[in-house]
């Protein structure tokens, strides 16, 4: 019964039912269109032509809403990606939004495609600007714009943590750049491997960045690196997962992504953007530069602000001694003058006790004997008396001098030579000279070495200099 009715309904082939298909969006779709859509995939085959697979998807979603086939014949091709790549400054790829001039194409064996015959650059780079735009905004929202920015730097950054393609250029001048710096300063460089353009840089660069964070302790700074490109290639370093991971390194992130006109979002959030690979490996070069001469000046001021000490304090013990010597010879010189005086006064009142002895004599020989006697026992009373004077005196004046030199004693001992010497150190001189710094000295020179019991000759073989800390 199935098979009769079958046979009594009107029938058409598939190639009827297609032509239909063809004819009904011929009607409907038949002249030329302008459409949007997202090139999901692209190839040019060996004859030419230029295939497309285009798709449709929301905003933020990885899910297609319509998918369909495009074509540029090879007649066509050169004009439109020329005038695309002239007008944009990008080569047309997969992952871009275009407005495309085109017309529905159906194929009764190939299905229904769009037939492209040129391309508006204009939308794509604004479609392009606008989400770069709105990532940055976002990024300023969330507070991670200038995060990374604001991280305090290691003085010396010499452990790099590398981002990067081991097979990229980029890579190999940064890393001879740093090898064969001017300085011979040596870095400690460690590669974690990405791929750095095309559709999964960007998440291999993320996944190269939370390996680098898992070992942040290890790092001073990371470095990314790739090589000039298109801005195609640059687009994944526009996205928002990408910079936000920059952004919220613990590490400084120094990006030399390797382009002289645009500046991707990822160098606005880094802690430092440079043009080049090369120019990161200076930047590096730089800071530790910086960082050698801020040492060096220090070490400079330490060794001035020592040797100005020294200088002065032996001015100091000098000028000490000087006045010592010079109060004790005072000193001296006065007590001296006061034994002369003191002699003097004797001499002349023992001549008056004797002239007025004789006196008494004269008047009477008893009486002269008498006071005689008495007037010797006042004199030899007050030559006792005062040469206890004098003695106490002196050896008051003189006690107090010897102990004044026995202190300027210990201090000239303090800093005698031989003392020093007897410590362990020692003066080196070169030609007779004494050297006060290894400058004075090079590889070759025969110097002699005074230490406490004899004198060394010895030949410099190695110059060495030493930072004080």
């Amino acid at each position: 019964m199935a098979g009769i009715l079958a046979h009594s309904l009107r029938h058409i082939t598939l190639t009827e039912l297609q032509q239909g298909i063809k004819a009904t969006l011929s009607r409907a779709w038949g002249g030329w269109l302008w459409v949007i859509a997202e090139i999901n995939d692209l190839k040019v085959n060996n004859t030419g032509h230029c295939y497309l697979e285009l798709v449709d998807r929301p905003e933020g979603e990885d899910s297609p809403t319509a998918t369909m086939k495009g074509v540029i014949w090879a007649n066509d091709v050169d004009r439109v990606t020329g005038r695309f790549e002239a007008d944009s400054g990008m080569e047309l790829d997969a992952g871009m939004r275009v407005l495309m001039y085109a017309k529905v194409n159906y194929h009764e064996v190939y299905g229904i495609s769009l037939y492209v015959k040129d391309i508006d650059p204009t939308y794509t780079v604004g479609q392009m600007q606008r989400q770069r735009n709105l990532t940055i905004e976002r990024l300023r929202q969330d507070g991670l714009y200038e995060l990374n920015g604001s991280l305090e730097a290691h003085l010396v950054m010499q452990r790099v943590a590398v981002v990067s393609s081991d097979k990229a250029a980029g890579y190999r001048d940064f890393m001879r750049e740093l090898e064969s710096n001017e300085y011979g300063y040596r870095f400690h460089v460690t590669l974690f491997g990405a791929v750095m353009q095309g559709a999964g840089a960007e998440a291999s660069v993320m996944a190269a960045l939370e390996q680098i964070e898992l070992r942040s302790d290890m790092f001073d700074a990371v470095v990314i690196i790739r090589g000039g490109g298109s801005v195609t290639d640059l687009s994944c370093f526009d996205g928002y997962s990408l910079a936000a991971a920059v952004a919220r390194m613990s590490l400084p992130v120094v990006a030399g992504i390797g382009h002289d006109k645009d500046v991707s979002v990822v160098d606005m959030v880094a802690f430092r953007s440079v043009k080049t690979p090369t120019a990161a490996a200076r930047f590096f070069i730089d800071e530790m530069r910086r960082f050698d001469e801020g040492l060096e000046s220090a070490a400079e001021f330490l060794r001035m602000t020592m040797r100005d000490a020294f200088e002065r304090e032996r001015e100091h013990i000098d000028a000490l001694s000087h006045f010592l010597r010079r109060k004790t010879d005072e000193s001296i010189a006065m007590q001296t003058r006061a034994l002369d005086r003191a002699e003097v006064m004797i001499e002349r009142d023992a001549l008056r006790y004797i002239d007025n002895c004789l006196k008494a004599v004269a008047a009477g020989l008893d009486d002269v004997r008498a006071a005689w006697q008495r007037q010797a026992d006042v004199c030899g009373k007050a030559l006792v008396s005062a040469e206890s004077r004098l003695k106490t005196a002196a050896y008051k004046s003189l006690d107090g001098g010897d102990a004044l030199l026995e202190r300027v004693s210990r201090r000239v001992e303090a800093f005698d030579p031989r003392r020093i010497f007897a410590l362990g150190y020692g003066m080196v001189r070169r030609g007779g000279r004494s050297l006060r710094s290894v400058d004075d000295a090079s590889v070759g020179d025969n110097v002699e070495v005074t230490l406490a019991d004899g004198v060394l000759n010895a030949v410099v073989s190695n110059v060495s200099k030493n930072i004080i800390q």
